[in-house]
């Protein structure tokens, strides 16, 4: 793909016929006289001349035949440079057309550039390119369709918002990433089965980079890839959830609020959705509520909460009058747990005020950004 994009391409080539005229000047020959060895109607050799007629096999062996040099590979490659270069001064002028569909939606294309998920670009049919390659697509016409329209809320507003391109690119990001994992088909029990050992074995640990490996790992081998993108400022966007193929599925998190409780609680929660709900719906965390997947949000929050910390232990204590530091250190110890991830419990059910344990907060550290 690189190899392909670096080639050299001249923005124009010659009619193959300009070769066949330098040919016969040389051989003092006609296009009467060629027409006539070759067994062809003079208007042919005319017509291939100013490169109305294609030079195909048959064609390119007869001259070859006839001339001796050049081959009939020569001939046959000059026509297809020539064949290529008009389809490419074709897709310039249908790119430059694209472009003006692609700048209604407002994707953060410099922020794309300095992460390196675009090249840099300075024509308008170029932008269009690099874009629908970004994006897998060939034609701007089902955008919409593939990265907006999923969201309940966002199709009953006609126009595509800044936050919307740029909640569409992380997606796609995402997915992309996604496509280079290796996974074993999806085994919804032993999904289970390696949520309960990353909840059993994992949940102490502080530093992402002893975390991500390991939940990418074990997840693959069920068939569901983990991945982190970096969000873009003002999307709001958490996590997202889908499925790539009936045998593939994706959860995708960004560093959000760049908290470890709040990593875990989205990693849990997207995972519900994996394990819970439909394969063909696309679920989005981000700063907007989607009405008509209000229950499945529902069951995946409750899912993510029971499975940091046991509600049974949780009810027992919170009958404590007071919680203090000391206390919520030797209750995670106690559930096998980080203490942030404690504090963040407590924080979403307002037992605590927000500024309660900042000092047993986690920062997850930027350092795998996608």
């Amino acid at each position: 793909m690189t190899e392909s994009k670096n080639f050299y391409r001249p923005s124009t080539v010659s009619l193959p016929g300009e070769t066949l005229v330098d040919v016969l000047a040389k051989r003092g020959m006609s296009q009467a006289e060629l027409a006539q060895r070759m067994g062809r109607p003079k208007k042919t050799i005319n017509e291939i001349v100013k490169g109305k007629t294609v030079i195909t096999p048959d064609t390119a062996l007869e001259l070859e035949r006839v001339l001796s040099e050049p081959t009939a590979s020569f001939w046959l490659s000059r026509e297809q440079q020539y064949r290529e270069s008009l389809a490419r001064q074709d897709e310039e002028r249908r790119l430059t057309e694209y472009d003006v569909e692609i700048t209604k939606w407002h994707l953060p294309l410099n922020d794309m550039v300095r992460r390196n998920w675009l090249p840099s670009m300075s024509t308008r049919a170029e932008r269009a390119r690099e874009v629908l390659s970004f994006f897998g697509m060939a034609t701007p016409e089902n955008w919409k369709a593939l990265y907006i329209d999923h969201q309940a809320m966002w199709r009953r507003t006609p126009s595509v918002s800044e936050k919307h391109g740029k909640i569409a690119a992380w997606l796609r990001r995402g997915e992309a990433q996604a496509q280079k994992v290796t996974t074993a088909p999806y085994d919804r029990d032993g999904f289970i089965a390696v949520l309960k050992e990353i909840r059993d074995r994992l949940l102490t640990k502080k530093k992402l980079a002893d975390i991500l490996p390991e939940i990418e790992r074990l997840c693959a081998a069920v068939g569901v890839v983990v991945i982190m993108v970096e969000e873009f400022a003002g999307a709001g966007i958490k996590a997202a959830a889908r499925w790539l193929s009936q045998d593939k599925a994706l959860i995708q998190i960004s560093y959000l609020w760049d908290r470890l409780d709040i990593f875990w609680f989205n990693f849990f929660h997207e995972a519900a959705h994996v394990l819970l709900h439909g394969k063909r719906e696309v679920f989005i965390e981000d700063d907007d509520h989607a009405p008509d997947v209000a229950v499945e949000e529902a069951e995946a929050d409750r899912f993510a909460s029971d499975t940091l910390i046991e509600p049974k232990a949780l009810r027992t204590f919170l009958q404590r009058t007071v919680i203090d530091t000391p206390d919520v250190i030797r209750f995670a110890r106690l559930v096998g747990v980080d203490p942030c991830i404690v504090v963040g419990r407590l924080r979403r059910e307002k037992v605590v005020s927000p500024a309660f344990g900042n000092e047993l907060m986690v920062k997850l550290g930027k350092n795998a950004k996608g």
